[in-house]
């Protein structure tokens, strides 16, 4: 059961608006799981509308206690939401003031028990990865209603050193300057995006239970050490190899049929056919593209590692190219006019 102050305008009659006379109330409220949406208690008497109603969470109701022995003074609130507009909280000060309506008006505070925690992210240098080498990491709360909102501003450490996080809540007098998470509160720890770098390993030393998505790069870790009382941390660290990008390969000249193997090929002018022996299959194949007067060009022309039938004609200096692409917007007729009387062809 928690206590809440609820202070406002209230109307000396039925009638009145301002100035009316200030009011507090006192309200004790039952805590209710999420998935029974809380419970509620409504506040004795009325406000008058447009005034400011204000309303701090003070403690527990005089009698009551937490499990395990712990107190109001170990929890925290992680949401509070009214269902008025205009409404302005502070989480740290358990507080929210909202416009009185000339309807009910509804506040949630959502409550967690807090137990410090902290968290070393470590990066080692893998295969191929030089010892400095600077990663960054991002992290995000699964719950929000476990913790206050951590920070979403990238965290860079060097590959072969490790770093604090830097949590939502006051460093512990045992670690100053390093802000404490929750206990028990689950994060996603995400490397960004490396060229040339793959995360090979995600591991916590510490035994947080720990789900790993390598390809997105991303571990997600429950917090299973607490600060209290024997000063433990909670560890997770990543490992990263370099990874190899293998060279496109160049095409293969007189490979007609793109089996990487050149393919026995001539031109007969008399009839301006193309004939070459496939490879692939040891079957002939023929083509009739070109005049008997134009010198031939054959080359890959499209970058899909085949070779293209191609002439030159140097009557009116343009380049005739059948290309024989893989996909249908890469295959077909093309000419372009480039050169001039009298140029040297390079050597097809």
């Amino acid at each position: 059961m928690f206590r809440f102050s609820v202070t406002g305008l209230a109307p000396t009659s039925s009638t009145q608006t301002t100035p009316g006379t200030i009011v507090t109330r006192t309200v004790d409220v039952p805590a209710g799981t999420v998935a029974q949406n809380g419970f509620c208690q409504f506040v004795e008497g009325t406000f008058i509308v447009g005034t400011a109603v204000t309303v701090v969470e003070t403690g527990l109701t005089p009698g009551q206690t937490l499990p395990g022995g712990l107190t109001f003074a170990d929890t925290r609130v992680s949401r509070i939401r009214a269902s008025t507009a205009g409404a302005t909280g502070s989480l740290a000060a358990r507080t929210v003031t909202f416009p009185a309506r000339n309807t009910t008006a509804e506040v949630e505070f959502t409550n967690f028990v807090f137990r410090p925690a902290i968290l070393k992210l470590c990066k080692i240098a893998g295969t191929g990865v030089a010892t400095g080498t600077n990663f960054s990491f991002n992290i995000a709360l699964v719950d929000p209603l476990t913790s206050l909102p951590v920070s979403t501003a990238p965290v860079t450490i060097p590959a072969g050193s490790c770093t604090f996080l830097n949590g939502p809540f006051p460093a512990d007098q045992n670690f100053p300057g390093i802000g404490t998470f929750n206990f028990g509160t689950q994060l996603v720890v995400t490397e960004a995006a490396a060229p040339g770098f793959a995360v090979t390993a995600i591991t916590s030393p510490t035994g947080g239970l720990l789900t790993v998505d390598l390809p997105n790069r991303r571990g997600t870790m429950t917090l299973n050490q607490s600060l209290l009382p024997n000063s433990l941390f909670n560890e997770l660290s990543f490992t990263n190899s370099a990874t190899t990008v293998s060279p496109a390969e160049a095409a293969v000249r007189f490979d007609f049929d793109g089996d990487r193997k050149a393919d026995p090929v001539i031109f007969r002018p008399s009839s301006g056919t193309w004939w070459y022996s496939s490879s692939r299959n040891n079957s002939a194949v023929s083509s009739n593209f070109g005049i008997s007067t134009d010198k031939v060009v054959p080359a890959d022309y499209d970058g899909d590692r085949k070779t293209d039938y191609a002439v030159y004609r140097a009557t009116d200096n343009v380049w005739h190219i059948m290309r024989l692409g893989q996909n249908s917007d890469a295959a077909g007729y093309t000419s372009l006019r480039f050169g001039s009387s009298g140029d040297v062809l390079m050597n097809y």
